[in-house]
């Protein structure tokens, strides 16, 4: 069957067979069975990317995954030769199967050919050229494959709910490159490094990303049953320290995810793989080399919100399941190779994906997980995603100035010839508070805040009014 979305090409290193014991056609089965256009073993593909031109036609795919030997590839470099025939700047994705087992492998693989799959071509203003940072030869200067690309954020005008509604993008930005010059946000493609914060926070999905585009679907991949209907737990490590694990050693229980960046992972991802089977998630970051650590370990808060949620839906060991990952390289490798006896919090889902985008990521996990349980209380801090709203009825008005200015639709206004009626989701409200200060009766407080029992009731009716006429 024909694979939706953009043509996807894959090539594996031919030294796969002999450096790591794999097997090349059953990889090439199983790309072939997800719908990949072409796949094909390349010699020293590893040592030598000028093959990509070589194995690959002019246009003949869009989107590219490499499967190769070790992690230590020369990026800029792969990106320029996929250039040179047709793909994305941003369509290419290393994969490193160093240490990796034939069905990880495998894994691995159709999670890279399934996000690069939804991932929509590069507009030009979500990029910036970037020159090599050693000297070039004035020859050099004439061949555009020392020219690489970096990724840049930039808001899709068409669904952006406008800086004065919400402006969520331009106040968690750490390199302080989103602005409201507009009526949308504006983003200063020099100072933008694609961190990915703008994204995680924006509430209707405006903020774009390149390389944070097909994470859903790679998850989705990645998180899928083995040959024993289990899940494996999910490592998801910032790029810089990921380039490190191919030698930590085998990782049979863990399968890994690589992020730009963690400022892009919300707890709704975390969430959201422990509610799809994943029995842990493990988190690995950059430490003090993070650019985006502005604000006071945002990872290590959304960490201990994860554990608060878990604890409150009564889980056992919940500091064990969602665990942030030691820096060291000895700590790292035993980290990895611990068994621990976690059962999955769920059973795996048959079907359906994961939803990454806040604040529904975050409201959808909480309700499997809490499927059959009654969860009380609320949970409170800045890695909470959600909002608790608290509307003072006797001074509300049902003016519905409120479901006029939530950028979320948390709050919604229904209008019949009789009466009209003011709503609100908990599980939509992103703690903004444009609510709070567009109220002409003050009477809506938010605290950036997780209210379980809301959530479980849903949406629910607010106050209801007669109209008059």
């Amino acid at each position: 069957m024909a694979a939706e979305g953009p043509p996807v090409g894959v090539l594996l290193c031919a030294d796969l067979r002999h450096r790591e014991g794999l097997d090349p056609a059953g990889l090439e089965q199983d790309l072939a069975r997800a719908g990949a256009a072409s796949v094909a073993l390349v010699e020293d593909l590893c040592e030598q990317p000028r093959r990509i031109a070589e194995a690959l036609g002019p246009g003949e795919v869009s989107r590219l995954v490499l499967g190769l030997c070790a992690n230590g590839v020369r990026r800029q470099e792969v990106q320029a030769w996929a250039r040179s025939v047709g793909v994305d700047p941003f369509g290419v994705r290393c994969v490193s199967l160093h240490v990796a087992t034939q069905e990880d492998s495998s894994r691995l693989l159709v999670g890279a050919f399934e996000g690069l799959r939804s991932v929509p071509d590069t507009d030009p203003e979500r990029l910036r050229i970037r020159l090599p940072d050693e000297a070039v030869s004035r020859r050099a200067l004439f061949s555009l494959r020392i020219i690489g690309y970096e990724p840049v954020a930039a808001a899709d005008r068409a669904t952006c709910a406008g800086v004065q509604r919400c402006g969520m993008c331009v106040r968690v930005c750490p390199a302080d490159a989103v602005s409201a010059l507009g009526a949308t946000p504006v983003v200063d493609a020099g100072a933008c490094f694609a961190c990915g914060a703008c994204v995680a926070s924006c509430p209707t999905g405006a903020m774009r990303l390149p390389t944070v585009e097909g994470a859903e679907a790679e998850m989705t991949a990645l998180l899928r049953t083995d040959g024993r209907g289990l899940v494996p737990s999910l490592l998801l490590a910032c790029g810089r320290p990921a380039a490190g694990l191919d030698t930590t050693g085998p990782r049979p229980q863990w399968v890994l995810m690589e992020v730009p960046c963690l400022a892009s992972v919300t707890a709704g991802w975390i969430l959201q793989a422990l509610a799809a089977g994943a029995p842990r998630v493990g988190i690995l970051g950059c430490a003090d080399e993070c650019r985006a650590g502005r604000d006071a370990n945002p990872v290590r808060q959304r960490i201990a919100y994860c554990h608060e949620i878990l604890e409150s839906l009564g889980v056992a060991g919940a500091a064990e399941r969602v665990v942030l990952m030691p820096q060291d390289h000895r700590e790292l490798t035993d980290a990895l190779a611990r068994r621990p006896p976690f059962p999955p919090l769920r059973p795996a889902a048959a079907t359906g994906s994961v939803r990454l985008r806040e604040p529904a990521a975050t409201a959808e996990a909480i309700r499997v997980l809490a499927d059959g349980l009654s969860p009380e209380g609320v949970v409170a801090g800045a890695g909470s995603p959600l909002g608790a709203v608290r509307v003072d009825k006797e001074a509300c008005t049902v003016c519905g100035t409120c479901a006029t200015v939530c950028p979320a639709a948390a709050f919604a206004y229904e209008q019949t010839f009789e009466d009209v009626t003011l709503l609100l989701d908990p599980g939509g409200c992103v703690a903004c508070g444009t609510c709070v200060g567009a109220c002409p009766e003050h009477a809506i407080t938010v605290e950036q805040a997780t209210d379980l029992r809301a959530l479980r009731r849903g949406r629910t009716v607010v106050k209801r009014g007669a109209m008059r006429r």
